[in-house]
């Protein structure tokens, strides 16, 4: 019942560009369809998780938007292109099962939009976390700012995003974003599967239902937030 993802496009540093978010989204569409999956683990291998966007992205989303003559149209084509990368980052949230992600190496830019949206995360006392996005003068706004703040808090998120600084896996235990940190890639991988396979031995729809509930648990807070404000 424990289904391993494999991020490995023909590329260094696992990075992603535009077949690489469209297999990602493929992927976890074909997992829901399967019944016989009960757990998911994400991983970009031993040596890195991913860093992120691959560059070539970028010339892509200027020739798509460029083919509009009306300004107006060319900036709601980037849109269109900025609500498909946000799908993708979401399929792991998506998913009816549990996605774990298995972090080692570089996780930058885009990589932490997609760990964030996984249930829970394990990493390597040497993997880099960054939020590069701030960096190369864009807004990470296809999952992490709007994710991170409640794994890490809101004051931890914005220092990170505003810095762009790089922090190692020990930091990202102690922050929340990882739940637990190893020495080496073997010793988390054998930790993630005894975690993976636990899940898998539980009941399948128990699983998929407490899921879907603690995806709303946040917006059930605020809901009840704002009636006791309204009533009071």
């Amino acid at each position: 019942g424990v289904l391993t993802v494999t991020m490995n496009p023909p590329n260094k540093g696992n990075s992603f560009n535009l077949l690489m978010w469209h297999e990602f989204t493929q992927v976890f569409d074909a997992i829901n369809r399967d019944s016989d999956v009960r757990c998911v683990v994400l991983t970009g291998g031993a040596k890195t998780f991913s860093t992120g966007m691959d560059l070539s992205v970028f010339a892509d989303m200027n020739n798509m938007s460029t083919k509009e003559a009306c300004p107006g149209r060319m900036r709601e084509s980037l849109v269109h292109v900025i609500k498909f990368l946000q799908n993708a980052v979401s399929g792991p949230e998506r998913c009816q099962v549990p996605v774990i992600a298995s972090i080692a190496g570089n996780c930058i830019g885009g990589a932490v939009d997609i760990i964030t949206a996984c249930d829970m995360r394990y990493c390597t006392d040497d993997s880099t976390f960054c939020i590069k996005e701030t960096d190369l003068a864009m807004v990470a706004d296809i999952g992490t700012t709007q994710r991170l703040p409640k794994l890490i808090g809101d004051s931890q998120t914005r220092e990170l995003t505003y810095t762009a600084r790089d922090f190692d896996g020990k930091e990202a235990a102690r922050l929340g974003l990882a739940l637990q940190t190893f020495p080496s890639h073997e010793d988390m991988h054998r930790h993630v599967q005894s975690v993976a396979a636990s899940i898998a031995a539980k009941s399948p729809l128990t699983i998929r239902g407490a899921k879907s509930t603690l995806l709303y648990v946040f917006c059930s807070m605020f809901f009840l937030l704002f009636l006791y404000v309204s009533l009071s």
